[in-house]
């Protein structure tokens, strides 16, 4: 926050928490997120029975009219969720009461094969903000249940009111062999294997060609990736191969890798073992989404996979963001210690965009030690892609540093007005683009006029008086004429804010969306032919919440030269 004439001015823009009006989910996307039907409206994939210690659990129906509550949660409070059979688990949507201000504010969940014997996750999970808008959490490590028990932890409210669906499918859908969109031989006759779009992978057949008789001796190692960057063992130390039948070639050995769990990942990585190498690999699984789009190449700026593959057919106002939908959104870590950042919890302070592998774009403010000491170091950062839950591990994540750090040279924050707030961060090392890390196109042009209706989104706080959010949110907001917007800052006394041809002006039509910490840097963006364009960068705003003076931001247009000409020089 900077000061100038004894008021205050916040440099850092936007986060949502209005009501978002929803719909019921439609059963029809194939793959492996498809809602198996609790939700009001939606044909079952399989008989569901819910239960629970305390309170209506039939209530529980996502986008119903009520919901369950429990007033005091206790260590056997719960949801329970029986299905017909067991069903792969993919995630779970949650909700609050629909009449009332309740709502569970993070939770647990326990596993079960034969509803006898549970499995628990040590995870705990976020829950809603409040208690209309719809949360989609997908689950990192997947698993096959009938049984699905949901515990509270924490609530908001005169009771724990939650609304359910269950994300997932048939076990058996997905057993179908998977396109593979790319072979590499590494040393030592490694294999790795690239897939199109993340995957559900419940198996591996490895063909081996030998003089020598494959054992179980034989041992691998399976490491996969849901960023093609960071890697995880698939179990222990090794995987015991099955020995499968070679059928006619007898030359041909065959070996089965069950893998413990299904497991989400858009690249595995084999390390054979022993004398043998693999000739040729068959991955088994499904796909996630409904959709096929690659995020991995050049011509994919602005493409989004819209990982949920859940239909969601209208939003008004701030909601959670399904992970994956906005992959070019980034947050920069702060390192040293920092008044936001102390009363939040989290390390995030900034907002950012990645515009190429190895560049990203943020407000200039956001690095200036003018505005607080140490800012302007790289060392004290880190920048976070793939980012979702701010608090723990997605497996998404690609954590990188900053070699270079390039203000405009004009910016300057000891007095007003306010402008050139733009600054081009290089990574030291390019990111790896997945479905959860893509860059975003940038409007060169200036492309969105005035009533456009674009997207912001961040980890910012909701209220002056809230800390920043674990989970993104977003919001859509509408380019308001700049003559009024002007106009509007002109009756604050005493406060030189500039509405010239290098920013524009955005706001809600509704109220409840505004400037807030932690959202500074982050991107203003808008849809066209079907291709997401960055026409801003968050800038500043007048406090929190006060729908007459609209967020400003850094028009990406007029600064077309200066970003060409530092990313080709630098």
């Amino acid at each position: 926050m900077v000061m100038a004439n004894g008021r205050a001015v916040c440099l850092l823009i936007v986060l949502f928490c209005e009501s978002v009006i929803s719909f019921p989910t439609e059963n029809k996307a194939p793959g492996c997120h498809s809602p198996l039907g609790l939700s009001v409206n939606v044909e079952p994939l399989v008989d569901i029975e819910l239960s629970a210690p305390d309170g209506d659990a039939t209530a529980a129906r996502l986008h119903g009219d009520s919901a369950w509550r429990v007033e005091n949660i206790t260590d056997n409070t719960y949801l329970q969720v029986t299905l017909e059979k067991p069903m792969l688990i993919a995630g779970v949507q949650s909700q609050g009461d629909p009449n009332l201000d309740d709502w569970i504010i993070s939770f647990k969940f326990d596993f079960s094969f034969d509803c006898e014997t549970f499995t628990s996750n040590d995870r705990t999970y976020w829950g809603n903000l409040d208690h209309e808008t719809t949360l989609t959490h997908f689950f990192h490590n997947m698993t096959v249940a009938r049984c699905l028990r949901i515990r509270p932890v924490a609530f908001q409210g005169s009771a724990a009111a939650l609304r359910l669906e269950v994300i997932g499918c048939d076990i058996d859908r997905c057993r179908k062999e998977l396109s593979i969109y790319e072979k590499e031989s590494l040393a030592d006759g490694d294999q790795l294997l690239k897939f199109f779009s993340e995957k559900v992978l419940t198996s591996l057949q490895i063909s081996y060609i030998g003089n020598g008789t494959v054992t179980a001796d034989n041992k691998l190692m399976v490491f996969y990736s849901r960023t093609c960057a960071n890697f995880e063992k698939l179990t222990g130390e090794s995987v015991n191969p099955v020995i499968k039948d070679p059928g006619d070639n007898s030359h041909e050995q065959v070996i089965e890798i069950e893998f413990p769990g299904p497991v989400r990942a858009q690249c595995v990585q084999i390390l054979p073992g022993g004398e043998f190498q693999p000739v040729n690999v068959k991955a088994i699984g499904c796909d996630t989404s409904s959709t096929e789009k690659s995020t991995t190449n050049a011509n994919t700026c602005g493409k989004s996979r819209n990982t949920s593959g859940l239909r969601r057919k209208r939003v008004v106002g701030g909601a959670p963001v399904i992970h994956g939908d906005w992959p070019w959104v980034l947050s920069f870590h702060f390192l040293r210690q920092h008044n936001y950042t102390d009363r939040s919890g989290l390390r995030h302070l900034c907002g950012g965009s990645l515009i190429h592998p190895q560049w990203a774009i943020s407000a200039a403010h956001c690095f200036s030690n003018d505005v607080y000491e140490g800012l302007d170091v790289t060392d004290n950062w880190r920048v976070a892609l793939g980012e979702n839950d701010q608090t723990t591990n997605d497996g998404t994540e690609q954590i990188l540093e900053i070699e270079k750090i390039i203000k405009h040279e004009r910016a300057q924050f000891k007095e007003f007005p306010l402008l050139y707030d733009i600054a081009l961060i290089k990574l030291k090392q390019p990111a790896a683009l997945s479905d959860y890390v893509n860059v975003i196109c940038l409007d060169t042009k200036g492309e969105f006029p005035e009533g456009s209706r674009c997207t912001v989104a961040g980890w910012g706080q909701d209220t002056m008086e809230t800390p920043g959010t674990k989970l993104p949110f977003k919001a859509i907001l509408p380019i308001v004429n700049s003559t009024e917007c002007r106009e509007q800052y002109d009756t604050l006394p005493g406060l030189d804010v500039r509405i010239d041809d290098s920013v524009f002006c955005a706001a809600s039509e509704t109220g409840g969306r505004d400037a807030c910490w932690g959202d500074s840097g982050g991107p203003f963006f808008c849809e066209k032919d079907d291709r997401w364009y960055q026409v801003g960068i968050v800038s500043i705003g007048y406090l929190c919440g006060n729908n007459a003076f609209p967020g400003i931001y850094t028009r990406i247009s007029h600064y077309k030269d200066w970003i060409e000409d530092k990313m080709a020089n630098n």
